[in-house]
């Protein structure tokens, strides 16, 4: 009778040690990948939804903002300086007219902080100096920030903001990846008791 003894080879004890290695490679490269693709996403979210904020920030503010450029002047009821800061002269107590409780209001972005922050009260003038006490930090990821006076019949009365932010604002733009999202966003403020015409 021929000896029924069955066993593993090496041979096949190989075989299915490849493949079995094969599986686990194939599953943690889609882990991998998919945690790669997830880490990505949230970040590229975050900073939308960080931009979203100071938009609407600003948009609250601008709807406020009360005067008329022609008669007052340029620059006296919003105030841009060389891409750092945006001012809104704002109706204090919401009637419509303006008088002596009015005051400004500014944005300020400085590039060495990458901050961008909100001053809710700068007196009698659009250059604020407001303490860091006294100011509100909309982001600290702020790369740019290019806000742009528009008065044109066509267009109404608006200011254009552009804000770039960057997930490590530390690292220069060439860096940004998908480890390192970069965000490019505009925005029309209406400004709606504002005349420039």
């Amino acid at each position: 009778m021929p000896d029924k003894n069955k066993s593993v080879t090496l041979m096949e004890l190989l075989i299915v040690l490849v493949i079995f290695s094969l599986i686990i490679v194939g599953i943690t490269s889609i882990n991998v990948f998919s945690r790669h693709h997830v880490v990505s996403s949230d970040r590229r979210t975050r900073l939308q939804n960080e931009i979203s904020f100071c938009f609407e920030h600003i948009t609250k503010q601008g709807l406020r903002a009360i005067g008329n450029e022609r008669i007052y002047g340029a620059n006296s009821a919003v105030s841009i300086a060389a891409n750092t800061s945006l001012s809104f002269f704002v109706d204090s107590n919401p009637d419509g007219k303006k008088d002596s409780s009015d005051t400004w209001v500014s944005y300020t972005f400085n590039p060495s902080t990458y901050r961008l922050t909100f001053c809710a009260n700068c007196g009698s003038s659009p250059t604020c100096a407001c303490s860091a006490a006294n100011t509100e930090v909309l982001s600290d990821k702020i790369v740019a920030f290019n806000p742009t006076k528009v008065a044109n019949f066509a267009q109404g009365n608006h200011v254009e903001v552009v804000i770039t932010a960057r997930w490590d604002p530390s690292q220069p733009s060439a860096t940004a990846t998908s480890e390192n999202p970069e965000m490019n966003m505009r925005a029309a403020i209406d400004l709606p008791s504002i005349s420039t015409r």
